[in-house]
């Protein structure tokens, strides 16, 4: 996503994970932007899944927020965690977020992760 920041400058954007089809009423971009005008912050979609689905996706630290059903603060994320210590809750993000420029200055400290990967020839 760093390679994308010159092309977004000082704009929000949104993100779309290609393995997730999301289909309503409103769809669930416009939901997530109606969101964002409301609170002002980066959001993303999120749904509940089953504990042993949580190494498929994340698990979000999340909160309600007061006088909501469904909405929540986002405090951290461990993606596709591996043992039920490293969840924080059933709840994961659910391919789509709405995102401020300020995650640039987020990333941009984090470090440099490198695939590895092992072929083994018969």
């Amino acid at each position: 996503m760093l390679c994308a920041k010159s092309f977004i400058g000082s704009e929000n954007f949104a993100v779309l994970y290609g393995d997730d089809v999301i289909i309503g009423e409103p769809p669930a971009t416009l939901q997530l932007i109606g969101t964002y005008e409301k609170y002002g912050v980066s959001v993303a979609g999120v749904k509940k899944v089953n504990c042993e689905q949580l190494s498929l996706y994340c698990s979000l630290d999340t909160m309600p927020i007061k006088g909501s059903n469904d909405e929540f603060y986002v405090y951290d994320m461990n993606e596709k965690p591996k043992k039920p210590e490293e969840f924080f809750s059933n709840y994961a993000i659910l391919g789509r977020v709405i995102l401020t420029p300020e995650i640039f200055k987020i990333l941009e400290n984090q470090p440099v992760q490198t695939a590895r990967y092992s072929l083994q020839i018969r």
